[in-house]
């Protein structure tokens, strides 16, 4: 089992979170906030509560909105990366290498941003979020599905849910959005919703409910479904719902130089902007 500090950090941001709109996505969240005390350590699913009458299994996946040259979550590979830089000074205490190390990330970061591909990102959503949604009902018995495990506890009251986490990029929350052939700029403080993401929640038809945790250094936005009554959970989270979208004014980096002077260090990036169609 790996570390769950990543899961534990997002489900975090759901109990903290202030802004909760409408009665659907304040009971999914008092309910969990009714149970975080009772939690037990669990694989399948991530988060078990057990109460006297009821359990409340969560399951956390992840869908980074940006990739590294592996194709896998960039968002985790940045915090490895920034972490390593942080114990290489702590060792070594050599600060042009550090300086170096950072120049490297923020040229990774704005790369990344660059290559958001929505069409990449709905498939890789779609398939990541299905086969969590396949779980449900499906296991072995090493491995039992998520309704097994929570059946086991023998309670009156089952209840699952899924986190969706989706990082989004900490350089730009404008975007360029889509909707009935029209382009236009937008700037939100959380991951639009395209009519592709809400046909793939609809999917996910073995959860009880779905909880979408977008987040950035600079906001964080949960939406809920209650899978009995999505319509109903996008009406009263005012959600819009559009065709695609894409960030705006991507940037990539195609050269960098550090330089050390009297006033510390200087980083210069050579940039190609994003051509528009």
């Amino acid at each position: 089992m790996g570390s769950k500090e990543p899961e534990v950090r997002c489900l975090d941001m759901i109990l903290k979170n202030e802004r909760t709109q409408g009665d659907i996505a304040k009971s999914i969240q008092k309910r969990i906030m009714s149970m975080k005390e009772k939690c037990q350590d669990s694989e399948r699913p991530d988060f078990i509560f057990v109460s006297d009458n009821t359990i409340l299994g969560l399951e956390h996946c992840l869908v980074d909105s940006c990739y590294n040259e592996q194709k896998g979550s960039f968002s985790r590979q940045k915090e490895t990366d920034i972490q390593q830089t942080v114990d290489a000074y702590a060792k070594d205490n050599d600060l042009d290498k550090s300086a170096k190390n950072i120049s490297q990330i923020v040229c990774n970061s704005f790369n990344a941003t660059y290559r958001f591909d929505y069409n990449v990102f709905i498939k890789r959503f779609e398939e990541i979020c299905l086969k969590h949604n396949q779980k449900c009902n499906e296991g072995t018995e090493k491995y039992p599905s998520y309704k097994n495990r929570l059946r086991s506890f023998k309670k009156s009251n089952s209840i699952l849910g899924c986190i969706v986490e989706i990082p989004v990029s900490d350089n730009k929350n404008t975007y360029i959005i889509k909707k009935s052939n029209r382009y236009y700029k937008q700037r939100i403080k959380n991951m639009p919703f395209t009519k592709d993401i809400i046909k793939i929640i609809r999917k996910m038809d073995g959860f009880d409910f779905v909880i979408i945790c977008a987040y950035s250094k600079k906001f964080s936005a949960i939406t809920y479904f209650d899978m009995k009554n999505i319509d109903d959970s996008i009406k009263q989270q005012n959600i819009k719902i559009c065709d695609a979208f894409d960030y705006e004014g991507k940037i990539k980096v195609k050269d960098m130089s550090v330089t050390k002077n009297d006033n510390g260090y200087e980083y210069e990036y050579v940039c190609e902007l994003e051509k528009m169609n």
